[in-house]
């Protein structure tokens, strides 16, 4: 991903990958974490971004969520901040259609939440040599 282009040169396809990989990364979360992120919990503070995750999740404790807070990395290749802030900007356009209130949304009509066997096989495209 360091030698992938920047952000805005991705395709949307390519963005994705890079947004899954880098929020697998940066929290160490499962999947299943993952998918249940929603866009109202995306919260841009300063110098990073608090994602609380409010749905029942395997290993959440009853009546507690899970908060992630993830720092801006000093590589804007890598930071996943600066990905997040791109990916919600691309998207825009078309969670309007799809009514979407997670973040992870299908790159093909009709943009649709994706699922976790979805987000499991973009973590896998990155982590091969041939995206």
């Amino acid at each position: 991903m360091g030698n992938w282009p920047v952000n805005d040169l991705l395709d949307l396809r390519k963005l994705s990958i890079k947004l899954v990989a880098l929020l697998a990364l940066t929290t160490g979360q499962r999947v299943q974490t993952i998918s249940l992120i929603r866009l109202v919990n995306v919260k841009f503070v300063m110098n990073c971004v608090q994602i609380a995750i409010t749905d029942r999740i395997k290993t959440s404790k009853p009546g507690k969520s899970l908060m992630l807070d993830l720092p801006k990395f000093s590589n804007p290749q890598l930071c996943v901040v600066l990905c997040l802030e791109h990916y919600i900007e691309r998207t825009f356009s078309f969670r309007k259609e799809s009514n979407s209130e997670f973040l992870l949304v299908s790159t093909r009509a009709p943009h649709g939440v994706v699922s976790t066997q979805t987000i499991n096989r973009n973590t896998e495209r990155c982590s091969t040599p041939k995206n």
